[in-house]
């Protein structure tokens, strides 16, 4: 191979691997918005990646979400009055058959 080839070659490979990356980015955040919580919470894709909290809700979330397909309900981000007419926040909720 010649210094031409190889230079093809390697631009050839660093679009490739941009072309996946972005890829796969667009992949999840195409799943991400097909989700209930997406569709509950109306958190934008890229503002859940940077916010360790809203982040931390919908991991919880992606990891029971197999329980809808037993009838399982979600409620995110519930308020609930306090004393001193302040307010506490449930992040998530999920509701079964089972309890």
């Amino acid at each position: 191979m010649n210094d031409t080839e190889i230079t093809y070659l390697s631009i050839f490979i660093i679009i490739l691997f941009v072309a996946l990356v972005v890829g796969i980015h667009l992949y999840n955040k195409k799943k991400y918005e097909e989700s209930v919580y997406f569709q509950s919470t109306k958190i934008p894709f890229w503002q859940i990646r940077h916010d360790l909290g809203h982040y931390g809700e919908f991991l919880i979330y992606d990891y029971l979400k197999e329980m809808e397909l037993e009838g399982a309900k979600f409620l995110f981000n519930i308020y609930i009055p306090t004393c001193n007419n302040k307010t506490t926040e449930i992040d998530v909720i999920m509701i079964t058959t089972q309890g």
